[in-house]
């Protein structure tokens, strides 16, 4: 694992410890949070909040592992102007079948600019009763001229009140860049519910060395009452010579000292070929004021560099010594994607290991991934009890696909940049067209009148970037990104 795998420097295996005191557990509480904001903020993820909030640890460590050891790029028909990925995704486990269900409870679509950049993310579920897909959130994003994400909304499918369903804008992440390029910070903000405009909650803020090193990550909530961002949380990352990190603490702001205050601590080792193969999860004790172990992580190689097995041991503060917790072992194909992960736990009264869950992964003949899916066992009564699998359907929708690249391919929106108007052409009959503003709020509607050509008047509209959202008569639809001068 290397530096840049490591930036965030938080031990998942914390979670497994049970905290032995109460202000431990709380803070231990707030370092989970800081995680799954870290991972939203630095994660390409766009359903990375939703993740960060619901994903299970252990299919979390094992998917973080598998980033490490292999291709995990998702099958992208977005290679050209507005096309799009249709996936379905989150099949669920049948228990009495134990098998996969064959209904998908979730599908999404993707848009893409032509700098292959995901310029808008649709996500539906399932609907049972009707059989047909609703929507659930979608995602807005906005990139600079260095293609890198500047802007994020999401919004959810509300019901609004009357008689409609809209979508509402839930979540807003800024990022910001130095002068390097390199993420200096974001910002999250969430729509007031008095004044229904963007307000902030919390940011972080990243500082770098003259290699390039992420040496600190400072997060800050915004207090309303006194309108100014007060400390929160933050780690500190130490390398060493060949740029690994080898320690990070995390501490968090207290407010009764006015002092940043230890919390954990993360101790990295490497062997010769620069692999991380062990990793101490350590804590501070108030009651000695010192650091007390809590986690040891080990992780073996193979060959070609790539985890072979890694197990997880706690400390025992009374024996003063580790006692193994769990293990997993990857699998492998020939091209050297891993294609397995079993997770195992210990026993230590009968003094046996038992399957708790496992991992499997597919790839097409690229060596691209296309599918994973994570099983967990239940052995009390002795079959695989719940579960989640993803996978790319685009085989399953090629002919959908390929009308819609014909329908993208003839699709024409000029003069962009424009002025006081934009023609939008298409060889298939027009059936409406909605325009976006970059907060992801819809500001106009107009009917395609069962044209193949519509002129679009923007006069009303302020210079900035737009996202046209146009749709044809059988129900496909194409984002185009609008530059208004």
């Amino acid at each position: 694992m290397k530096k840049n795998l490591l930036t965030i420097g938080l031990s998942l295996i914390s979670l497994l410890v049970v905290a032995q005191k109460n202000d431990t557990a709380l803070i231990s509480s707030k370092i989970q949070e800081f995680k799954n904001r870290l991972y939203l903020s630095t994660s390409k993820d766009p359903l990375a909040l939703i993740k960060a909030k619901t994903i299970k640890m252990k299919e979390l460590v094992a998917n973080e592992l598998v980033a490490k050891t292999s291709p995990t790029d998702r099958l992208k028909t977005g290679e050209v102007e507005g096309a799009y990925i249709d996936t379905t995704h989150s099949y669920p486990w049948n228990v009495e079948m134990q098998d996969w269900d064959t209904i998908p409870t979730t599908r999404i679509i993707k848009h893409f600019d032509d700098q292959h950049n995901l310029v808008q993310y649709l996500d539906f579920l399932w609907n049972a009763e009707t059989e047909s897909w609703m929507e659930n959130v979608q995602f807005f994003y906005i990139y600079n001229e260095a293609n890198q994400p500047i802007d994020v909304i999401q919004q959810a499918w509300q019901f609004d009140g009357y008689e409609n369903y809209n979508w509402i804008n839930i979540d807003h992440g800024v990022y910001g860049y130095n002068e390097l390029g390199q993420q200096s910070s974001y910002t999250y903000q969430y729509v007031g519910y008095e004044t229904n405009e963007w307000e902030d909650s919390w940011k972080q803020e990243f500082f770098y060395d003259e290699k390039g090193n992420n040496i600190e990550l400072i997060e800050s909530y915004w207090d309303g009452g006194m309108s100014e961002w007060t400390p929160g949380l933050s780690v500190s990352n130490e390398y060493d010579s060949n740029n690994n990190i080898i320690v990070n603490p995390i501490k968090y702001w207290d407010y009764n000292s006015n002092n940043w205050t230890n919390a954990y601590k993360n101790l990295f080792e490497y062997d010769s070929k620069g692999n991380n193969n062990l990793v101490i999860v350590q804590y501070w004790n108030t009651d000695i004021g010192d650091w007390e172990n809590l986690t040891l992580q080990t992780l073996i190689y193979n060959e070609t560099n790539s985890i072979e097995s890694y197990d997880v041991k706690l400390w025992d503060s009374f024996l003063s010594d580790w006692f193994i917790l769990q293990r997993a072992t990857f699998q492998y194909d020939s091209n050297g994607n891993n294609i397995c992960i079993i997770g195992e736990d210990y026993d230590s009264y009968s003094n046996t290991w038992t399957t708790s869950w496992t991992s499997y992964y597919e790839y097409n003949d690229k060596n691209k991934l296309i599918s994973d899916a994570t099983l967990y066992w239940d052995s009390g009564i002795g079959y695989w009890s719940f579960g989640s699998k993803t996978k790319d359907a685009k085989i399953n929708l090629l002919a959908l696909i390929e009308h819609k690249l014909q329908i993208i391919a003839s699709l024409e929106v000029f003069p962009n940049p424009a002025v006081e108007w934009v023609n939008i052409q298409n060889s298939s009959v027009i059936d409406q067209i909605e325009v976006y503003d970059i907060s992801g709020s819809k500001i106009l509607n107009q009917d395609g009148l069962g044209l193949n050509k519509v002129r679009l008047d923007l006069a009303n509209l302020r210079a900035g970037v737009y996202f046209l959202m146009i749709k044809d008569m059988s129900g496909n639809s194409t984002t185009k990104r609008l530059v208004k001068q």
